[in-house]
């Protein structure tokens, strides 16, 4: 996820090998934690709200990531960015098939195989 900003992350915060480690692990973590946790709440609370808390989650986290002072600060944000980011896009699919496709068109969504 931060592949292609890492070298840049790198200089900015002058980070070691451990951290730089950290920082490509640390939104996978929230994705880890994320998934498990904020997929079973979406169920419970309803995946459109769910679902609209997880993008302004995404956003606070990206602005603060702006401004991270340091590299915990970093981390810190990148988990919080990880976490929304997967349970949204999991919800994504889910929406958009219930809300914006009829009872027929969801059975053959459904039945279509993926990447056709």
């Amino acid at each position: 996820m931060t592949g292609v900003a890492l070298p840049l992350i790198v200089k900015a915060f002058g980070l070691g090998v451990m951290e730089k480690g950290a920082v490509g692990a640390a939104p996978l973590f929230g994705i880890l934690i994320g998934a498990t946790a904020l997929g079973g709440l979406s169920d419970r609370v309803g995946r459109k709200r769910m679902f609209i808390v997880e993008m302004i989650l995404f956003a606070v986290g990206l602005l603060l990531l702006v401004f991270s002072p340091n590299c915990p600060w970093l981390l810190v944000f990148l988990f919080i960015i990880g976490a929304a980011l997967i349970d949204g896009l999991l919800l994504v699919g889910i929406v958009c098939a219930v809300l914006l496709v009829d009872k027929a068109g969801r059975i053959r969504l459904q039945v279509l195989p993926p990447y056709n």
